[in-house]
């Protein structure tokens, strides 16, 4: 026991010390603050300070094909909800005309009809035609919009999948791509309130514009937050420090959760109906049948989910009618009972779910939809990214102690991260294992540095079932976990320490108890399979991909090696990427939001790409110095590594029937959160080759880095959903016919 007092925490500063550090600091932060100003100010003006006409709506129909043609004395009429406010219609066609008139006749009756007042080929945007209309509808109304031509064949682009178009009165299959826009021309500035009454619609009983204003509340507390812990650092007033910390990833989550539209975040619908299950049939799926229930039904359907996913030009509802027409379906009561299962979820483990349940219970026994809870479920997972948050700073600080501020800052650069905040505000128990999977890779530094304790020994083992018991993939943790409580246990019985046994059984027994729990109340209670079959990987045996000449299928072990490396011989093309790290994990953890189906610009993406390829060089310069330094630290590093590849192999593991069978689309950035821990890991050995006071200044600058990443993220989902840029989305439409 003689070198115990080595493994406690190393003492922080004095009060005056912290206070002369924070004064050390502040002209730097000074500064950094100055050029973050000035470069929030362009930004701003790029996005606030430039005026185009906004649109109103649109009709949700993208421009497959030419669908149909106007001919003269024809008429081509399209059933569509106009927008209050519309004062001019678009038409897309690839022979564009000024000899153009459109009428709007409304279905109901007190509707106000509209007619062309002039057209335009509107410049630089081939193949749009705009119709200003006499005057400026101020409600919604469904009506029937009619094209006329006097002069050459006008060809229309639409969408033969769609209906609601008719030519001379006979309805015909088809719907065309229309886009109604507000009068005359606005800044982004003047759509604040626009913007803010979108973000409130479809959210039931939570709805209202007040969403957008908290949640920017919620930023900029966070972000005043974010301020007074780098300028104060490692003060005397610790657990406040902590619990500020704690608040910044939380306030962060809490407005994504705010944010995003209803069942934008991946998978909601199917993880909702996990819930439902658990509450109204009192267990949860099985693989039999796959279906939603009638409620889920209708609010997926009224949310426009299955339209807006993976299409960059449908948006989610707009309008204070959606709001109406979906209560109104809402108010009839249909069953929350679904009536079979919903089979992508009926392998999942309950633990996430089972947390959620009691907020979807509380909301549904007081006569609230599924709808109206989507709100508070999102914000109780909201709550668990502080934990997440506060797990990397506690994490780093056990293997850093005497740089507690590079620590904090670092934790800040994790709070600020756009995908941990986005997934960890929707209903996804991708929000649960973020957080277990970082406190594992805590507990086991706190392990190795301080010894293996009883305590310590049954939080790893509780800590490994709940994260077996929340999601498939924390399989992966295994091997680590396995390697890591050997590893300690040896350490302790070569220290001369009694107990061996006792460790082992308070790490095994906890995690043992819980999984057998878990497997009778499959195999007695819920007639389920005692390990369903998600719990045995995804790894067996995939549909051929299809090769080209000398090409071979080339197996997992090739599949992993283009995780990282760049193909060479007759690889099979997993990934269609000449390397993933560029063409996909940089994209992927930098962002990929709502469906995965909108993020950064290839621009952004490369910059990233340049910066993280730094941060990789200066980690690995950093490992080898602090191994030189100090040689017992070894272990604690060796089983965090483990802890990361064994994830990055089971999720592997899934992915990789998937990718040979051709489906391209699993990989994301979120299942890899868990491995923040690394992340953070990776900045801190890169700083540690600076001086002290250089690495602080770095790590700020990476900070403020941090803050625009989320903040960009957060104005890509403005665009995506709650605003349309048609000069680049028509544009980009209409190359893509050509």
């Amino acid at each position: 026991m003689s070198g115990q007092t080595t493994l406690e925490p190393a003492a922080g500063p004095s009060r005056p010390a912290a206070r002369a550090g924070a004064r050390r600091r502040a002209p730097l932060l000074a500064a950094l603050a100055v050029a973050a100003v000035v470069v929030i100010g362009l930004v701003a003006y790029a996005l606030f300070g430039t005026a185009e006409p906004r649109v109103a709506g649109i009709t949700y129909v993208f421009p497959q094909a030419v669908i149909t043609t106007v001919k003269p004395n024809s008429e081509v009429c399209q059933a569509a909800r106009v927008p209050d406010g519309t004062g001019a219609v678009e038409l897309l066609s690839p022979t564009p005309s000024r000899d153009v008139s459109v009428r709007l006749r409304p279905r109901a009756a007190g509707g106000v009809p509209a007619a062309t007042r002039s057209a335009a080929v509107r410049p630089g945007v081939g193949g749009a035609v705009l119709v200003t209309l006499d005057k400026t509808l101020r409600r919604d109304e469904e009506a029937d919009v009619c094209v006329r031509t006097s002069g050459a064949p006008l060809p229309l682009y639409g969408d033969l999948s769609n209906n609601g178009m008719s030519i001379d009165g006979r309805p015909v299959k088809g719907s065309l791509c229309l886009t109604f826009y507000r009068e005359g021309k606005e800044t982004a500035f003047d759509m604040i309130p626009v913007v803010a009454a979108r973000i409130g619609r479809l959210r039931g009983a939570f709805g209202g514009s007040w969403r957008a204003a908290v949640s920017a509340v919620l930023l900029l507390g966070a972000l005043v937050l974010a301020a007074t812990l780098l300028v104060k650092g490692g003060g005397s007033k610790r657990r406040r420090g902590l619990v500020a910390l704690y608040a910044v990833g939380t306030l962060n989550a809490l407005a994504w959760s705010l944010f995003t539209p209803a069942l934008q975040i991946p998978d909601e619908p199917a993880h909702l109906a996990y819930v439902q299950d658990l509450v109204e049939k009192g267990q949860p799926p099985q693989p039999i049948g796959s279906s939603l229930s009638p409620e889920l039904n209708v609010v997926v359907d009224s949310v426009n989910v299955t339209h807006v996913n993976y299409r960059r030009d449908a948006r989610p509802p707009w309008f204070a009618s959606d709001d109406a027409v979906a209560a109104a379906r809402l108010a009839t009561e249909p069953s929350r009972v679904n009536l079979a299962w919903y089979l992508p979820v009926a392998d999942y483990p309950p633990a996430y779910y089972a947390a959620m349940a009691p907020v979807y219970g509380a909301v549904t026994s007081r006569g609230g939809s599924t709808l109206d809870a989507i709100t508070p479920m999102r914000a109780v997972s909201a709550l668990l990214a502080g934990f997440a948050v506060l797990g990397v700073f506690l994490f780093l600080l056990e293997l850093f102690p005497e740089r507690r501020y590079l620590a904090l800052a670092i934790a800040l650069i994790c709070a600020y991260q756009p995908l941990f905040t986005f997934i960890s505000g929707g209903v996804n128990p991708d929000a649960l294992l973020i957080p277990i999977g970082v406190a594992m890779f805590w507990l086991f530094a706190r392990a190795f540095r301080r010894g293996l304790s009883v305590p310590l020994a049954i939080g790893l083992g509780l800590l490994l079932s709940t994260a077996l018991l929340t999601k498939v993939a924390a399989l992966g943790f295994v091997p680590g976990w396995l390697a890591g409580v050997a590893l300690l246990l040896w350490r302790e019985r070569a220290r001369g320490r009694r107990g061996t046994l006792a460790r082992a059984a308070a790490a095994v027994l906890p995690a043992a108890l819980l999984l057998l729990a878990y497997g009778a109340l499959n195999a007695w209670a819920w007639h389920r399979p005692v390990l369903p079959t998600g719990l045995t990987g995804g790894g067996g045996e995939a549909a051929p991909v299809v090769q080209g000449p000398h090409q071979v299928v080339s197996g997992f072990v090739v599949y992993l090696w283009e995780y990282l490396f760049p193909r060479f011989g007759h690889m099979t093309d997993f990934f269609h990427s000449s390397w993933t790290p560029k063409d996909l994990w940089v994209p992927a953890w930098l962002g990929k939001f709502g469906w995965a189906d909108y993020g950064f610009s290839n621009g952004v993406n490369r910059g990233a790409l340049i910066v993280y390829a730094v941060i990789a060089i200066g980690a690995i310069v950093g490992l080898v110095r602090l191994l030189h330094e100090r040689r017992g630290q070894w272990a604690p590093i060796a089983v965090a590594a483990l802890l990361g590849i064994g994830l990055i192999v089971a999720i592997a593991k899934a992915g990789y029937p998937l990718r040979a069978a051709g489906n391209f689309i699993f990989e994301q950035g979120r299942y890899y959160m868990p491995l923040l821990p690394l992340f953070a890991l990776a900045i801190a050995l890169a700083a540690r080759n600076l001086r002290p006071r250089a690495g602080h200044a770095i790590v700020v600058l990476l900070v403020l880095v941090s803050i625009a990443h989320l903040g960009g993220a957060l104005a890509l989902t403005v665009q995506r959903y709650y605003t349309f840029s048609a000069y680049i989305e028509q544009e980009n439409a209409v190359a893509a016919q050509r």
